[in-house]
């Protein structure tokens, strides 16, 4: 019988004689990409505290080799240009100063740091909203695609 892995506390960490530490564990069960999710809205709101989380996570990934991507939601919601017109995403002073807040923040870098809108009141599809989805989904599975291709290559010159 599998044991949950759930069960695992994740207020405490994982230390090295835990029966859910896996001292080698295989690709399929190894993180390939951190996805962090911030509200553009929210971005001059966040505490210390939540600050200093998501830096202490994102430099532990960074030390591990994981690559990152951070998703900037409710573009629309923190700019009234935005919300006019989709398009204007790349040309908002305003998501600009929020990316490069999150970039000062945190520490992600500005290329790994991708604006969408959130499908919150609409009923039917939009090819902008679509585009801009599409483009952090593909930012994200090539930036896994390319960890998992070293951690192969590594895993083959052992």
């Amino acid at each position: 019988m599998e044991t949950n892995v759930l069960e695992h506390t994740p207020e405490v960490a994982l230390s090295d004689d835990d029966p859910y530490y896996r001292k080698n564990p295989s690709l399929d069960d190894q993180v390939h990409c951190l996805i962090t999710v911030v509200a553009a809205d929210k971005v001059a709101l966040m505490k210390d505290e939540t600050v200093k989380t998501l830096k202490d996570i994102r430099l532990a990934a960074r030390d591990l080799g994981i690559p990152q991507i951070c998703i900037l939601t409710r573009i629309d919601v923190a700019c009234p240009l935005v919300a006019e017109d989709l398009k204007a995403v790349y040309t908002s002073k305003y998501i600009k100063e929020q990316m490069m807040g999150l970039n000062a923040k945190i520490g992600i870098p500005m290329n790994c740091i991708v604006p969408v809108k959130n499908y919150h009141e609409e009923i039917d599809l939009n090819n902008d909203v679509d585009m801009l989805l599409l483009r952090a989904l593909t930012h994200i599975v090539n930036f896994a695609d390319d960890h998992v291709r070293n951690l192969h290559c590594k895993n083959e010159n052992i």
